[in-house]
């Protein structure tokens, strides 16, 4: 375990589990959970002071849009951003290409480059969590994403860090290279600015844990061919694009769980909610055991090859996510719910629309207020 302070923050920055680095040898991709702006910063600090078996240093790096980075002069060279990123070997992946042979030609540039990609598969930062007298409990997991996906199965996780997964291991298969995802779970720097927020909250503790690491070995892709497009029909692929299609759907699955592992989620969230209801009286005393039971039994969903195992902690995330005031009531109706063997989705549905109701125009200021900042950078320095 390492220790170290960030002083800008007054934040103490622990981390965990970076001695699974020192056995990794071939191509090392980095995935990490999204609270934060400050994931991007932290994890630099959080990964420098390990290695891979080679001895060499972690050196985390971002894949980048070409056509704004390098193609746009004045963010290139003007502002000097492009010129930056591309001086420390991040991969521009140019999306004005074709398609899947864009992506292709990045992950070869990646399977030559001595880097490794840090990924947020969750492609945004989730909603903050709030105590009960609205004071920031760092920021959720399952609470990325829109109105519509937060009600699908795996609706807060984006594809693109699997296809990454895959893209590369076929760009790399002719060496026999092998392809780490290496699961960090971060904790804290939602605290610290959380999404809907520009205020900083000092004196906190970030954390990273580093917990499973998954391995794609030339094996796994032999034979496979990238889709033309995510959408395309099933129908339509070719046995070997079709085998593409469910080893990036499996590989999704496997890097939620990961992630979720890492951050020792589940345990977090039932641990709360039962604290909770002990101490609003939500249920009565001799009801807990058999609420625990049925959470348990969710727990286990996964042996019968449900996917439904995650839908009570789905729905306790969102239930933090909203104001203090309102927790109580969906608490009960969540407990209720268990008690009575009840369907959970339609439950989860309606927790979600309340969540966009009083969040949603706060993450529309924010939004506002961050082009706002973009637009008066970018008319300062001309």
């Amino acid at each position: 375990m390492g220790i170290a302070h960030a002083s800008t923050f007054k934040a103490k920055l622990v981390v965990e589990g970076v001695e699974k680095f020192h056995n990794l040898s071939g191509k090392v991709i980095l995935v990490f959970n999204h609270k934060s702006h400050l994931d991007f910063v932290f994890n630099f600090f959080a990964l420098s002071s390990t290695h891979l078996a080679n001895g060499r240093s972690i050196r985390p790096r971002y894949m980048a849009a070409k056509d704004h980075f390098v193609d746009n002069k004045f963010v290139y060279s003007g502002l000097g951003v492009g010129k930056l990123i591309e001086s420390v070997d991040s991969v521009f992946v140019d999306r004005k290409g074709k398609g899947k042979e864009a992506i292709l030609d990045a992950c070869r540039k990646l399977g030559q480059k001595e880097i490794e990609i840090a990924m947020y598969p969750q492609g945004t930062r989730a909603l903050w969590n709030s105590g009960p007298n609205g004071e920031r409990w760092d920021a959720g997991y399952y609470t990325t994403g829109t109105v519509r996906s937060l009600k699908r199965e795996m609706g807060h996780m984006k594809k693109g860090c699997a296809f990454l997964a895959i893209d590369t291991a076929m760009a790399v298969q002719d060496r026999q290279m092998p392809v780490h995802l290496v699961m960090i779970g971060i904790e804290g720097t939602g605290t610290l600015i959380p999404k809907g927020s520009l205020q900083v909250q000092t004196e906190g503790t970030i954390k990273f844990t580093v917990g499973d690491i998954l391995t794609l070995t030339s094996q796994d892709v032999a034979g496979l061919e990238k889709p033309d497009s995510e959408k395309m029909d099933p129908l339509l692929m070719s046995p070997s694009q079709k085998s593409y299609s469910d080893l990036s759907e499996n590989l999704q699955k496997r890097i939620n769980k990961g992630l979720v592992t890492a951050l020792g989620l589940h345990e977090k969230l039932k641990n709360r909610f039962f604290e909770d209801v002990r101490n609003r009286n939500l249920i009565l005393k001799d009801q807990i055991l058999i609420l625990n039971h049925h959470i348990n039994q969710y727990q286990q969903c996964q042996q019968f090859k449900r996917d439904e195992s995650d839908l009570p902690f789905v729905i306790l995330d969102l239930i933090y996510a909203l104001p203090p005031k309102e927790q109580g009531a969906r608490l009960k109706d969540f407990a209720d719910a268990l008690l009575n063997q009840s369907e959970l989705t339609a439950l989860r549905d309606q927790i979600v629309d309340q969540v966009f109701q009083h969040r949603g125009s706060e993450l529309k200021s924010i939004q506002l207020q961050e082009q706002s900042q973009k637009l008066q950078k970018a008319a300062a320095s001309k």
